[in-house]
């Protein structure tokens, strides 16, 4: 009994005396955010951005598939448009009337 008595004010004393943890204001951290692309680095095919139009806009003509932004001319309620599609991510760009 003497002994657990002994034990325990013991570490109630090496607990009291730690004091208080303090915060280090010089702590640095290095982490790098990745933002992914579709299409794993290669671009998507000018059918595959065409069928990507084609859900949005009719009477699709191709007017240029090279680079990273393709072009394509396509008409929605009687108007035309010019639509830019980004050939590695596979989303659109931009749409103008044309």
């Amino acid at each position: 009994m003497i002994k657990k008595l002994l034990i325990a004010s013991v570490l109630g004393l090496s607990v009291a005396t730690a004091g208080p943890l303090t915060a280090r204001a010089d702590v640095d951290f290095d982490f790098k955010v990745i933002i992914g692309v579709g299409g794993y680095g290669k671009n998507i095919s000018c059918a595959t951005g065409k069928r990507i139009v084609a859900r949005h806009f009719n009477k699709i003509k191709v007017v240029e598939c090279a680079g990273t932004t393709y072009r394509y001319i396509g008409h929605r309620k009687g108007k035309r448009f010019m639509i830019r599609v980004d050939g590695r991510g596979g989303y659109i760009k931009s749409v103008d009337r044309y």
